[in-house]
């Protein structure tokens, strides 16, 4: 009897070397950056070891450094179904749902997160990039003015709270916060597109001229800057200079379906009925669909 009872305690030190082992060596493999074979070892390790909540978040970060943020969810359920409450791999898990675009379980998941880490700006700042996913505009920006009372010099949340202000046509505290960005990054075009975004909200059309003449000056290839001056002699009413800057972006990227959008309206306010309708028709080909209302008010289209 305590022969067999030896036997079996020599068996079960064995099975927890070799566990330790696998651990050990998908540890350094990690540690490598050789994730695809850390992955395919802890694939076939947890079939047997199923409550070894340590190789599953390993496994978890094997597939999360591959970028397959779905396959990283699921170890990452699997750890906490086993260690329940545990904070680091609630955000993992938060982080593999946002990057898998899968924003409404991002959401819920960021959410406990916050709770139980509220003093985290990154978690306030994810939060607030998954609303706007799903399109709660304002909750975001509730989130995002969280992460900035934590650090009012967090760039990345100042900038998307600007984005966020500009979609809901808040343009007086989009520009605020454009502002407080640039301050820290100094010269940082797509934010100075957004900022030109904001002066044409607000009716500031030259300063927004400016801005875009400016971008050019530096980068003439940049189809927003390009688009963004269009925008602003077609809302200052200069369509000949407006039709100009369209023909730009187009050239610069032939699929733009706004820029013949909008040089399309352009083309209308000045009896071009004709070529504002082939631009209207080529802007409802490229997918942009709010043409078409267009089409038929003033093409005759059905």
């Amino acid at each position: 009897m305590n022969k067999f009872i030896n036997l079996i305690a020599f068996f079960l030190f064995w099975l927890h070397v070799q566990a330790q082992d696998t651990l050990s060596i998908c540890s350094n493999l990690y540690a490598q950056k050789i994730y695809a074979k850390v992955a395919v070892l802890l694939d076939d390790y947890v079939k047997s070891h199923p409550q070894d909540s340590v190789a599953l978040e390993l496994c978890g970060d094997a597939y999360y450094e591959m970028n397959l943020f779905g396959n990283a969810a699921q170890r990452y359920s699997e750890a906490l179904f086993i260690t329940k409450h545990n904070k680091r791999i609630y955000k993992k898990r938060a982080l593999s749902y946002y990057y898998a675009n899968e924003f409404k379980s991002a959401r819920y998941e960021w959410e406990d997160v916050c709770r139980m880490l509220p003093d985290d700006k990154t978690h306030w700042y994810y939060l607030g990039l998954t609303y706007q996913q799903i399109g709660n505009y304002q909750d975001g920006i509730d989130a995002l003015s969280q992460a900035i009372k934590i650090d009012s010099t967090f760039v990345l949340a100042l900038q998307a709270r600007g984005n966020l202000y500009l979609k809901t046509q808040q343009y007086y505290l989009a520009l605020g916060d454009i502002d407080s960005s640039l301050k820290i990054t100094q010269y940082y075009e797509p934010q100075f597109i957004n900022r030109g975004l904001a002066l044409i909200g607000l009716k500031r059309f030259k300063e927004a001229e400016q801005i875009y003449e400016r971008i050019i000056q530096r980068n003439g290839k940049n189809v927003h800057a390009w688009f963004g001056l269009g925008n602003v002699y077609q809302s200052s009413r200069n369509y000949a200079k407006a039709i100009d800057a369209y023909e730009v972006c187009i050239a610069l990227r032939p699929d733009f379906e706004l820029a013949y959008f909008k040089r399309g309206l352009s083309k209308l306010e000045i009896n071009q009925q004709e070529r504002g309708c082939e631009d209207l028709q080529e802007a409802l080909n490229l997918g942009y669909e709010e043409a078409l209302m267009y089409l038929k008010k003033f093409c005759g289209r059905e």
